[in-house]
């Protein structure tokens, strides 16, 4: 576990380094060089000395520990993952959070056209130190610096050679991890080069691995079961067909149902109406309204067998004994494996000339793991026709009723053969594996001097490409699905006669009943490809302008020209909308943006007394776009320090996101999404009856279909989502007290105009809730939305749009302290950050959505209060370090009040983690540790869709121990 130490902290020399002459150096958050670190906007640092001594080898295992973090993706997301790690600062999205290699842009990565950078390709063995800068900084690098900024600084200066080996398991004997590094550096006459070369590699964990999460629970009176899903294995089905009879709830049939409707007695509402029952003698002897009673669709389990032998009637009815545990296959934490190849150097041509340049390589292997695909009628639109061959077998019929029976009341016959809504496991399949193969590589070349001795200068260009190939196996073909019920039957008898391998009628009844040749002809492996690519040509000169009284002011300048391509192409079937899913167009598109920037910094007072310095920091940047058009950005900041340590700092200013690829040119397509229409309602308001009148609807009428089509996907018109940011601070390093170092800054973030989508049911209601509502009017979403010539609602656009707001604010502390005691050196750290406020409003006069203090079930949380603490000493030949990390406990924000839930709300949670390192000699240090010592659960979320927990926040792996050596010479 990391904490990381304020740049205050880093003033003073550290402990365990030798002091050095201090020199101008150019901090993440400007662009000018200076001797002071500690600016306006509040920066922590944290070292590669503190990554090996607790054994991080991914560099988003450090940043999501962070107190300013909210989450990310990690290796546990298995759900909706593909093997990319994240960082999200402050709870805004990886998106809002602009990741920086040695102060230059990193191409966006993952499996195409992606909206942020993947942590996977910066290896730690290559980190010199990383800087995270918790500030809106659009003035000083451009877009995406809303949350802040994190700078990874590598190694530029090393000489000699390491080499790093590390292996480690969880205390069950599983999820393996190991990484294997090499760094050679070189100091010549002319200049530095380092290389780097790394393997990682880590093991697999099924969520049957764990107590808490080998199901998906349920809750009852009694507290949580073992749950699972309707779509079982061998196919659950509700008989459709006889509905000339009513069943009791013990299962048993009651009697004939009638067909007219009558008032029902049982109801409050004096106009609802039900069908009355009647025994075989025609005598009327209750309502479908009683308790326990309706029509007979009983929910069935099919046995073993595929053609109704296994058993007397060869199915049974459904229990929760045969719902499908999806959890057992399904990964806890995911598996990967990744080699990186870098190549860093410089060359002096002269004192004022040098050549740069950075290449770096990483590929990357990755899998996800679930359940085997469902099939149904709710997600597919699956059914089984009435002559469905297989289903000739079956009799679906209550005890003492047999085909042929006559209803008194209608006087037809009761068939029992008018079939199945169908909810099948498709086990035979296998469960869905997803693989992703990644390549990513950057490269930096560019020239660097100095002018007359004071002004320093460069100029680059920056080429980066991801290349992805995303495989899914073991996925449904479900237009053959459709035909191996319907055309695939013509003239195939109940016993499967006259079936062909080719074109195979499938037997979808009973655990087992699909062979081969079924299986080879609706499983297919779905296959996509994508990429991101990023060109940057970059230009800037620092230097001091002139001086004043307090000091010379600095300035910086530069311009830039960046072009971002990305794309992703799907598999043929899905571009069909013959795969798993809804149809799905592809993804490709360019934008370009050129950009000029000028930063000061203005000493205004020096040496004043009290006041040792009264600093001014002022930037600002116009960016042009060849999408949305232009924007520029500022920053003005201030920093006021006294005699005595103390230091108060501000600073104000503007942020922005450009859309990006996937969010412009995002490939659109049909969505069937549920809904209700306004004007099916009787009862409406006055302002929704009236609208529904004004669009030729009558208020009542009925709603034909439960959905309708809604046009999903990315949109060309999206405009910049732009932010107002504020920080103000204190910095208090006593005089009396050497090496200790205090901070506490307030944050406060406003996001407007935030790319969002707002779904049709909400669209739908808002517009006829509207005073121009309906679809001819002038209210909010009415013209997303069309009717049809009969009045029914005929798709909806729900594509992205600038919707929303989001506004966040809080407080982070930090203390930091190196001492002497006892003969030994020792390092005290403190972190923490408190959630004041983070509201999200979906668009614009929605009420807003509180989130401080909220966990979802499907996963992320923002955690309301964040504490971390490192304590490490060290003596001549060991070190040894303690971490802990406390957050506190959650609420479920989609808990309801009226039906509470077990895991409507999470009790507090806090690690634990050790290490200790030996120094065998000048060559060698040995390390071991153990993280999450205790082996804390994560806690049960109600409905967590992965592990029953929140894979984003919680630690679900439990206690797990590593071993590390590294030779140095």
């Amino acid at each position: 576990m990391i904490t990381s130490a304020s740049a205050a902290a880093l003033t003073a020399p550290a402990v365990w380094a030798e002091e050095e002459e201090v020199e101008r150096i150019e901090v993440t958050g400007s662009r000018i060089k200076r001797a002071d670190i500690e600016g306006a906007s509040p920066v922590s640092v944290i070292t590669a000395e503190q990554l090996q001594a607790t054994g991080i080898v991914k560099v988003s295992d450090a940043l999501q520990q962070l107190s300013a973090a909210q989450g990310g993706i990690t290796t546990a997301v298995n759900n909706g993952g593909d093997g990319k790690l994240s960082v999200d600062l402050r709870g805004l999205g990886a998106k809002r959070t602009l990741i920086l290699v040695n102060g230059r842009r990193f191409v966006n990565s993952g499996t195409g056209a992606d909206n942020s950078v993947d942590l996977n390709n910066i290896p730690v063995s290559m980190v010199k130190r990383i800087e995270v800068l918790k500030d809106g900084a659009s003035a000083v690098y451009g877009s995406d610096a809303i949350a802040g900024v994190i700078n990874v600084i590598t190694k530029n200066d090393f000489e000699g050679f390491e080499f790093s080996a590390q292996y480690g398991e969880t205390t069950e004997g599983d999820g393996d991890e190991y990484e294997l590094s090499a760094t050679f550096g070189s100091n010549f006459d002319k200049g530095n080069v380092v290389v780097n070369v790394g393997y990682y590699n880590r093991g697999e964990v099924r969520q049957g691995d764990r107590s808490f999460s080998q199901c998906p629970l349920a809750e009852n009176a009694d507290g949580t079961y073992c749950a699972g899903s309707a779509n079982s294995i061998g196919m659950g089905a509700f008989v459709n067909g006889s509905e000339g009879l009513a069943i009791g709830s013990d299962g048993n049939f009651f009697g004939y149902i009638g067909d007219t409707k009558v008032t029902d007695p049982n109801s409050e509402d004096p106009d609802a109406t039900t069908y009355e029952i009647f025994d075989q003698a025609g005598t009327a002897i209750g309502f479908l309204s009683d308790d326990g009673v309706s029509a007979y669709e009983p929910w069935l389990q099919f046995e073993p067998g595929g053609d109704g032998s296994s058993s007397d009637k060869g199915y049974h009815p459904f229990t929760s004994a045969d719902r499908y545990n999806y959890a057992a296959v399904s990964y806890l934490s995911t598996p990967a494996e990744r080699a990186n190849f870098s190549v860093n150097g410089t060359y002096e041509f002269n004192d004022d000339l040098r050549f740069i340049s950075e290449n770096s390589f990483v590929w990357r292997h990755s899998n996800q793991q679930m359940a085997p695909q469902p099939i149904n009628y709710t997600l597919n639109n699956w059914t089984l026709p009435a002559d469905y061959p297989y289903a000739q077998n079956y009799t679906f019929l209550p005890d003492g009723i047999t085909a042929g029976t006559i209803n008194p009341v209608t006087g037809e016959a009761v068939t029992g053969q008018d079939l199945l809504w169908p909810l099948r496991r498709m086990t035979e399949v296998g469960p869905r594996i997803f693989e992703q193969t990644v390549y990513t590589w950057r490269t930096v070349v560019g020239f660097e001097g100095t002018l007359a001795d004071e002004w320093m200068w460069g100029v680059s260009y920056m080429a980066g490409r991801n290349d992805a190939k995303d495989v899914s196996h073991n996925y449904i073909n479900m237009d053959r699905v459709v035909k191996s019920v319907t055309d695939n039957c013509e003239g195939v008898s109940p016993d499967g006669t006259g079936n062909s391998p080719d074109a195979p009628c499938i037997n979808y009844f009973g655990e087992g009943s699909l062979t081969p040749d079924d299986v080879k002809y609706i499983a297919y492996t779905d296959q996509g490809t994508g990429f991101n690519q990023q060109e940057i040509i970059e230009a800037h000169i620092a230097g001091d302008a002139f001086e004043l009284p307090a000091g010379a002011v600095g300035i910086a300048a530069g311009i830039e020209h960046r072009r971002e391509s990305a794309g992703f192409q799907p598999d043929a079937l899905t571009v069909a909308g013959l795969g798993s899913g809804n149809a799905q167009d592809p993804t490709s598109g360019r934008y370009d943006v050129s950009e000029a920037f000028v930063e000061f910094a203005i000493p205004v007072v020096a040496d004043a007394g009290f006041i040792e310095n009264f600093d001014v920091e002022a930037a600002v940047r116009y960016s042009d776009y060849s999408t949305f058009g232009n924007d520029t950005n500022y920053k003005i900041g201030a920093t006021l320090r006294t005699a005595g340590g103390l230091m108060l700092r501000s600073v104000a200013s503007t942020a922005f996101r450009a859309p990006t690829v996937s969010e412009l040119f995002g490939g659109q397509s049909d969505s069937y999404e549920n809904y209700a229409d306004p004007c099916s309602n009787a009862d409406a308001n006055a302002t929704v009856k009236a609208n529904c009148i004004a669009d030729g609807v009558t208020p009542g009428t009925p709603q034909q279909n439960q959905q309708t089509r809604a046009k999903v996907g990315g949109n060309p018109d999206l405009q910049a989502e732009t932010a107002d940011t504020f920080t103000v601070g204190l910095v208090y390093e006593p005089t009396f007290i050497e090496n200790l170092s205090m901070t506490i800054d307030y944050y406060d973030i406003e996001i407007e105009d935030a790319i969002s989508n707002v779904d049709v049911n909400t669209k739908v209601n808002v517009c006829y809730n509207d005073a121009n509502g309906g679809v001819d009017g002038t209210g909010t979403f009415c013209s997303d939305i069309g009717r049809d010539a009969v009045g029914q609602i005929d798709g909806v656009i729900a594509t992205l749009e600038n919707v929303a707001n989001i506004q966040t604010s809080g407080l982070d502390f930090n203390v930091a302290y190196n001492f002497d005691a006892a003969g030994l050196e020792w390092r005290v750290d403190y972190e923490s950050t408190y959630l004041l406020e983070y509201d999200f409003t979906p668009y614009a006069g929605a009420d807003p959505f509180d989130y401080v203090g909220q966990v979802f079930s499907s996963g992320g949380s923002y955690v309301e209060w964040k504490h971390s603490f490192n304590a490490a000493v060290r003596g001549d030949s060991w070190s040894f370090n303690y971490q802990m990390r406390y957050l506190e406990g959650l609420d479920r924000f989609e808990a309801d009040p009226g039906n509470p839930k077990l895991g409507d709300s999470t009790d507090a949670v806090m690690y634990h983690d050790i290490s200790g390192s030996y120094f065998i000699n000048d060559y060698v240090t040995v390390t071991a540790g153990i993280d999450n010592l205790f082996d804390e659960e994560p806690p049960y979320v109600t409905n967590g869709i992965d592990g029953n927990t929140d894979t984003y926040t919680y630690d679900v792996l439990g206690s797990r121990w590593y071993v590390q050596t590294i030779v140095k010479f």
